[in-house]
Parts: structure tokens; sequence; C-alpha cells
């Protein structure tokens, strides 16, 4: 199509194809959030679902973070999970400036829940590319400062702990 016209006239006939089986959009961002409700109940009883293994659904999980109006669902379901990609998905949501500060708060908030819940499943080498982030906001909004500095105060944390108890054990 070359025009706004034929454009709209394709999508009419493409609508009208679907026919039955069109799903909106607020339809479908209705059913991703129940959908997400459902995996965020099944994550926080690991013990009573284990027959579910959600790592399967992480990539999706870690894909809905990038939709307005998910992102905090998201990012609870993985904090509920805890794997090392699950807390590298929300540490590195959580670190893009240009994300709306609830939604990378609650990315923030869920990984300390993931690390008090697992421990930190961060490489070394993506534990020093956060100390990076958190030098690098040195312009940016105290805001973000502030939450980077939490997440970096999240794995200060994880670590003095290993640390506490492995000369403990010794």
């Amino acid at each position: 199509p070359h025009d706004e016209r034929a454009v709209a006239r394709a999508a009419g006939q493409l609508l009208a194809l679907a026919g039955a089986g069109h799903v909106s959009g607020p339809e479908r961002l209705r059913q991703a959030a129940a959908s997400l409700d459902h995996l965020a109940r099944l994550a926080e009883s690991p013990q009573q679902y284990e027959f579910y293994d959600l790592r399967r659904e992480e990539e999706a999980i870690a894909a809905a973070l990038n939709t307005p109006g998910l992102s905090v669902q998201a990012a609870h379901v993985l904090g509920a999970l805890g794997s090392p990609p699950a807390q590298r998905a929300l540490v590195d949501f959580a670190s893009q400036h240009v994300r709306p500060l609830p939604a990378r708060q609650a990315a923030a908030d869920s990984f300390t829940a993931a690390v008090r819940r697992c421990g930190i499943g961060l490489t070394g080498g993506e534990v020093l590319l956060q100390y990076d982030r958190y030098n690098q906001s040195a312009a940016l909004d105290g805001d973000t400062q502030k939450l980077l500095g939490a997440i970096l105060d999240t794995i200060e944390a994880s670590r003095a702990k290993l640390q506490e108890e492995a000369s403990r054990s010794q």
C-alpha cells in the first residue's frame, strides 16, 4: 500500500479474515497479566508446584519486563524464580535509566528478594558491570543513583554473608 486509505483497507481485510479469532490489544494485555499472576503463584510455592519447570518460561517472562503494564508483574515473577538468568534480567532492566522509575524500582526490589531467597546469581563480570553502571550514573538523577546503589548494597550484603559463613566454617 502506498497511501493511508490502502493501508486502512488492507488492515480491515486482515481483521475480517481473523473473524472471531481476533483478540484485541487490551484483551491480550489482560490475558498476559493473568498469566503472570498464575506464574507468580507457581514461582512463590515451588515445593507445592515442583512438577512445573518455570525455567522454560524465564525468557518470555523477562521479555514481559519490556511491556508497559506488565513490567512490575514480570519483575515479581522473576524475583520469585531467583535463578541467575532471572537476576540478570532484573538488574539489566533496573539499570536502564530510560525506563519508568516505578518499574525499575520493582525490578530492583525483586532482585533483592531473589538474592535473599537464592543467593547471588550474578557472575563476577556482571557484578563489575553493576559497579560500572553505578559509577557512570554520576550525571543522572538522584533516584537512579539511589536505585543503582541499592542493587550494589544487595550484592555487597550477599557477599558479606557468604564471607561470614565461610569464616565460621573454618
